[in-house]
């Protein structure tokens, strides 16, 4: 699959090296910390690492301070410079890539992502690949102080929700995302809801609830999805690990 299209707004001036470096501007999307989505940044930063981990088609980010001292989640503008991106055609993304629509169905079962939407989707046969992004309303939520009791309620809940499920006509394709998902190592997921309170972008209890919910459903995504059959009509037989 080809990789997504970043643009570089300027090419500068050289920097030492031997494979002739130089540095150069690149256009991201910011997001802050909200009173609508007072979790966005660790939201965005411990879903979109995770992402990054399992192949998933989803830009690159960090986390950076602004002028005023704020943490914000930056992450790579992709498409064309000032590109309006239209929302995707959720059964054309399917039909032609059934694999990658698995994956981000078993992310967004992982992370407790209900809000996928054509918005937040894009794809267009005439321009591929697809890419998902804006998860500030997954994991931890978007009610401040709300974080710890949300993941309480949501440990056994699948959590499938979105544009895709309709469309999916096979679950093959979830034990090979279901496996890889297994396999990220307990260690950085942890470590990566503990940068999240280092930042001081959650507190250390949420940064723990998080990383817990997280490690729990790890090995619990092809049972959370089978169980919310209603959500996949076209699935007739579930393959199991």
């Amino acid at each position: 699959m080809a990789g997504p299209r970043y643009s570089i707004i300027n090419w500068g001036e050289s920097a030492v090296g031997y494979c002739d470096p130089h540095y150069c501007t690149m256009s991201g999307i910011g997001k802050l910390n909200t009173p609508m989505a007072p979790y966005a940044v660790a939201n965005e930063y411990i879903c979109g690492r995770l992402a990054m981990m399992l192949g998933l088609p989803m830009p690159p980010g960090l986390v950076a301070t602004t002028n005023d001292g704020e943490i914000a989640y930056v992450s790579l503008q992709f498409g064309e410079h000032d590109e309006m991106l239209p929302p995707v055609i959720p059964s054309e993304l399917v039909h032609d890539h059934p694999r990658v629509a698995s994956g981000i169905v078993a992310f967004d079962c992982w992370v407790a992502n209900e809000d996928r939407h054509e918005q937040n989707i894009w794809y267009s046969r005439d321009c591929p690949p697809p890419m998902a992004f804006d998860h500030s309303h997954a994991l931890l939520g978007n009610i401040k102080g709300g974080a710890v009791q949300r993941l309480l309620d949501l440990y056994d809940e699948p959590c499938v929700a979105g544009c895709l499920t309709e469309h999916i006509s096979s679950s093959d394709h979830f034990s090979e995302w279901a496996e890889l998902i297994r396999w990220i190592p307990e260690s950085l997921v942890v470590q990566l809801c503990e940068d999240m309170a280092d930042m001081g972008a959650v507190s250390e209890e949420e940064a723990s609830a998080a990383g817990q919910f997280l490690l729990y459903r790890q090995s619990q995504i092809l049972k959370l999805l089978k169980s919310d059959t209603a959500s996949f009509p076209q699935v007739s037989s579930w393959v199991m690990l």
